[in-house]
């Protein structure tokens, strides 16, 4: 796998109780994919990967994922309704 173009970290976000902010953690990427870059990488800083649980990752990739989809259902619509210009 070749990587070119700017991948940015997504920090794990967390409550003052210290149990995981879901919500939080999917404000990141719909601004990141907002300002355009080329993709995101999730769980890979400060050791989130080695302190948090099997369910845990889940979760906060699962959240993510529901944030890229409603990005993905946005840009869809967005498309949908733009008209169609003939091919030259």
């Amino acid at each position: 796998m070749a990587w070119s173009g700017v991948y940015p970290t997504i920090t794990t976000q967390y409550r003052r109780d210290e149990l995981l902010d879901l919500n939080a953690a999917q404000r990141p990427v719909v601004q990141q994919l907002d300002d355009r870059v080329d993709g995101t990488v999730a769980l890979g800083t400060c050791g989130t990967r080695a302190l948090l649980s099997v369910d845990e990752k889940i979760s906060v990739l699962r959240a993510l994922g529901e944030a890229l989809a409603q990005v993905i259902r946005a840009l869809k619509a967005a498309m949908a309704s733009r008209p169609v210009l003939p091919a030259p």
